[in-house]
């Protein structure tokens, strides 16, 4: 008999070095197909997370300078005696910007 064929033989008849080799082979292929994903989706979180925090704080910077100028730019509201109506058009505004957003992006969307 030749080398080769010995050696197949050996393979063949120690089945506990092919389990061996077939776990070896099953754990490397979860760890590559979970753990490298989720590393990356860290990433995508985190900027997303970021993301969120910029836009909330720049609405927060427009909602306050729109009161402002409702405020001090127009004389109306004082006029009349309505000192309370710029904050509650602000809300207002909040309000149905948020509704905008909670039905366009919410839940109950599938992606297309």
């Amino acid at each position: 008999m030749c080398a080769v064929a010995k050696e197949a033989k050996a393979k063949a008849r120690n089945p506990t070095g092919d389990a061996r080799e077939l776990v070896d082979l099953v754990i490397a292929y979860a760890k590559q197909e979970t753990l490298e994903p989720l590393k990356g989706l860290g990433k995508n979180a985190a900027l997303g997370l970021g993301g969120a925090v910029l836009l909330g704080i720049g609405g927060l910077f427009c909602s306050i300078s729109a009161l402002r100028a409702m405020q001090s730019e127009t004389d109306f509201f004082e006029r009349h005696n309505l000192s309370y109506l710029p904050y509650l058009l602000t809300v207002v505004i909040l309000v149905a910007l948020s509704a905008i957003g909670w039905a366009g992006l919410g839940p109950g969307k599938k992606d297309r």
